[in-house]
């Protein structure tokens, strides 16, 4: 879209603001965006202009991933009614979205894309999870149940590895370090997410009403369960040895340079 566009839709007085040389305009499911660029500031306006599927945060958080990877935007500004987005609080740490708390009148936020990016993402694979789970729970046709079961087992599995891939980042900065790591984290997100899958087969049925939390689950179940445990504090010991050698050579003065 160009800004004409924009410019030639009819609006409510609140997002009835003239388009410039230089704005970018796009439209995401059915919602019409006009970022103002100016006096540095890229702020956000939108205006729905179709019905979607998609409800208003997941179309706001496809948008800003567009943003930043279609025109590397790395900061925009967000304005407001009073607790018109009070879900970005909610969403996102403080290193990705900061309120505007100087003004009083309306709420202002200042999102960081590029901090934001990843967790944009996941959010937008939740938000499409829960969609086609309610789809698949609703549908009667044993090809598009199969059709939609296939797409939430994707989306499962990303949220599961993405998870998984966390929990295991602070047991690196423990010590714990992993040999083969990339095999362990394929191997254990497979077998979670085929755990987590199988649930929808039973007789009284299934659902997620949390994906997030129930990957953050599996991932702590695999983790922490007694097999896994006693690996981990055997990784811990050779960590540790080798860090007790690496001192001993410091201390007799010779070092070895690869």
């Amino acid at each position: 879209m160009i800004i004409q566009d924009w410019n030639n839709l009819e609006k409510p007085d609140n997002v009835n603001i003239l388009a410039e040389p230089g704005d970018i305009v796009e439209e995401v499911n059915g919602v019409i965006f006009l970022l103002q660029v100016r006096n540095g500031y890229n702020n956000v306006v939108a205006y729905r202009i179709e019905k979607s599927d998609k409800f208003i945060v997941w179309t706001l958080y496809e948008y800003c991933i567009l943003l930043h990877d279609k025109y590397g935007i790395d900061f925009v500004r967000a304005e407001g009614d009073k607790g018109k987005y009070k879900f970005l609080e909610r969403d996102f740490t403080t290193k990705e979205v900061r309120k505007d708390k100087q003004e009083k009148e309306r709420d202002v936020y200042y999102v960081n894309l590029k901090a934001a990016r990843e967790a944009f993402e996941l959010k937008c694979q939740e938000y499409e999870f829960y969609y086609n789970q309610n789809l698949y729970l609703r549908e009667t046709d044993e090809k598009l149940k199969k059709k939609y079961f296939d797409k939430m087992f994707l989306l499962v599995k990303f949220a599961v590895e993405t998870a998984l891939k966390k929990r295991l980042g602070k047991l690196i900065r423990k010590g714990a370090v992993r040999p083969n790591m990339v095999e362990d984290v394929y191997d254990f997100t497979v077998g979670a997410t085929i755990n987590i899958m199988s649930r929808y087969k039973k007789p009284q049925g299934y659902k997620i009403k949390y994906l997030l939390t129930t990957a953050d689950y599996a991932a702590l179940g695999i983790l922490h369960n007694p097999r896994q445990k006693f690996w981990d504090s055997m990784i811990s010991y050779e960590a540790l040895e080798d860090y007790d050698y690496c001192k001993e050579k410091w201390k007799y003065g010779y070092v070895t340079f690869i």
